[in-house]
């Protein structure tokens, strides 16, 4: 599929918007499914939203399906990889697989991918 084509909006709701429709079920306590509707939202979304922050949770929008590091951890790695290009002229994208590979290692991280 050389150019993918959405067929859905789903997935696409703003952090704003969710936290409208969240403070609106938490404090004046309307029902969800009913704000769901009236701000065209996906009602499972803002159930998801709304239970993250009762459960104090900082809730995050957005699905990581192949994510491998937390995003401390690639953030480290991220500005050590700028650390290294600003001391001389950078690494390859091979030498870059392996570090993070090897960094995976080192964290111990179930999902790191042998083909890094």
């Amino acid at each position: 599929m050389r150019n993918y084509k959405r067929k859905t909006e789903r997935g696409k709701v703003s952090i704003d918007l969710l936290q409208r429709g969240a403070d609106t079920v938490i404090k004046s306590g309307r029902k969800l499914k009913t704000v769901a509707r009236e701000l065209e939202i996906f009602h499972m979304t803002l159930f998801r939203y709304v239970k993250k922050l009762k459960a104090g949770l900082t809730p995050t929008v957005g699905y990581y399906s192949r994510q491998v590091f937390n995003h401390h951890q690639e953030k480290t790695l991220a500005d050590y990889l700028l650390k290294c290009a600003s001391i001389y002229f950078g690494l390859l994208p091979e030498e870059v697989r392996k570090l993070a590979y090897s960094c995976a290692v080192k964290y111990d991280m179930p999902k790191a991918p042998y083909s890094w």
